[in-house]
């Protein structure tokens, strides 16, 4: 079954992380791999759950369900919904407390080799995620390749940062990576006022922490 093998090729794809992301962060000490490392964490548990929704739905009906099972792939969307959210509550939180207690990044072309490999398997996924869902209408699998879509930014944030703590980036060299598509968009159609005034007082405090972390290398 074409939904199953997506899901068992998504749990796959989640543990090989877990695993990678773990002994990065072990190396490193970085907060930046750590919230990686929690995002891969949930995202087998999301994993997971996907893989029990879809092997729910894909039962035939019953006397207590005379209908089948189909909603449980929608209920399985609700589930991976909540889980997203909790991680990005769960990983401000530890972001916070890090700010009074910082760490020195070690290794870090160790996490930048990892989020890279990341980024490449989350591709490889997605696309094989894609093709299951134009030919089953997957709500579940569709779902959990939205989920991986979203790591793209979390891991290309994870790499700027360890190449800004390690000093091979500049901060306003790390700026303007991270900012390609927005300038694109701004080079296209236009700035707005009110969005450039908060890009420029995010950018004061991105270059603030900048200079924090700079005085924290021996």
């Amino acid at each position: 079954m074409l939904t199953r093998r997506a899901a068992l090729a998504s749990v796959g794809v989640a543990a090989i992380l877990l695993v990678m992301k773990a002994g990065a962060l072990w190396q490193t000490e970085s907060v930046a791999m750590l919230g990686s490392l929690a995002d891969t964490a949930l995202d087998l548990v999301a994993s997971l759950v996907t893989l029990f929704g879809v092997r729910l739905a894909a039962m035939p009906a019953d006397q207590e369900h005379r209908y089948g099972h189909g909603k449980a792939e929608a209920l399985t969307s609700l589930f991976q919904v909540s889980i997203i959210s909790v991680a990005a509550a769960g990983i401000a939180i530890e972001s916070f407390s890090r700010i009074g207690n910082p760490h020195l990044t070690k290794a870090a072309e160790t996490g930048i080799g990892v989020s890279i490999i990341a980024i490449l398997l989350s591709f490889a996924l997605i696309a094989y995620q894609r093709r299951v869902v134009a030919r089953t209408g997957s709500l579940a699998i569709g779902t959990d390749a939205m989920h991986y879509k979203s790591d793209f930014f979390l891991n290309m944030s994870v790499i700027i940062a360890l190449a800004v703590a390690s000093g091979r980036l500049s901060s306003e060299e790390a700026w303007s990576a991270a900012h390609v598509d927005e300038d694109w968009q701004i080079h296209q159609w236009g700035e707005d006022f009110e969005a450039a005034e908060r890009r420029k007082r995010r950018q004061a405090d991105f270059e603030a922490a900048a200079r924090l972390i700079g005085l924290s290398r021996p």
